[in-house]
């Protein structure tokens, strides 16, 4: 019996169908263009589609908060750690090829742009961590079968809306010219999640992004001391901290 032959306008497509969750560069694996801006624009676009992946990375987050069938939560927390070290790699590989288009000779508007982009990375790769500590949270609080309280879910679903419209902002500016963002915005998202942080208060139990579960015991405007376990006290960022929980008065 004669087998069917794929046309050969489908072929190129074939080649390019990839899984998602698959390590791959889009813009820059050809090596560097013939000038240094046009590097640098591919580059951008690599930037643009490593946002974009962090952001689907922090969709599964939430999602596996709400997860309640062993298999699927597997599955997705499984997807969380490969999305981990596509992160790494991804920071790791656009890092290189910016670091090989600095080789050139450069004007001083392309130099700036360049450490721009090189802070970007840096911290689109420290968000994917943040998600992978969360991740790494809920896990331990999956496997323990513990579960949080009803105003603990709702504070993490509060903090998890503003992070989503700070991530979606994120994206559009870097989709968008800059001449037409309202940075204001930007500035209005960053309040609101400094707000609800700066909620805390003394005697509070809060988790922080890498995990660790503790009480408030003393903090001022950057600096927060958690009490962890007798006789432990440990001093952390106010930035390092999620007000996902309750005083003991409330517990």
């Amino acid at each position: 019996m004669r087998q069917p032959a794929f046309s050969s306008k489908l072929l190129p497509f074939l080649l390019f169908v990839v899984d998602e969750d698959d390590f791959r560069l889009r813009f820059i694996q050809s090596g560097i263009m013939k000038t240094p801006e046009l590097s640098v624009l591919e580059a951008q676009k690599e930037i643009t589609s490593f946002a974009e992946r962090i952001q689907r990375m922090f969709g599964m987050v939430r999602s596996l908060l709400e997860e309640k069938d062993e298999k699927e939560f597997l599955k997705t927390y499984t997807r969380i750690e490969k999305y981990e070290g596509i992160s790494d790699n991804m920071e790791v590989e656009i890092a290189n090829y910016l670091n090989e288009v600095s080789d050139s000779h450069l004007s001083d508007d392309t130099k700036a742009k360049i450490r721009a982009m090189l802070r970007e990375i840096s911290e689109i790769e420290s968000i994917g961590d943040s998600c992978y500590n969360m991740a790494r949270t809920i896990n331990r609080r999956f496997t323990s079968k513990e579960d949080f309280t009803a105003q603990q879910y709702d504070h993490i679903h509060q903090m998890f809306n503003l992070t989503n419209n700070a991530l979606e902002q994120m994206n559009y500016m870097f989709n968008h010219s800059r001449e037409t963002v309202d940075v204001n915005k930007s500035f209005n998202i960053e309040n609101e999640i400094n707000n609800f942080r700066n909620s805390l208060t003394v005697g509070q139990a809060v988790v922080t992004i890498g995990g660790l579960h503790g009480t408030i015991k003393s903090m001022d405007d950057n600096k927060v001391v958690l009490h962890v376990s007798n006789g432990v006290d440990l001093t952390f960022e106010k930035a390092a901290i999620n007000p996902t929980g309750t005083t003991p008065a409330q517990a």
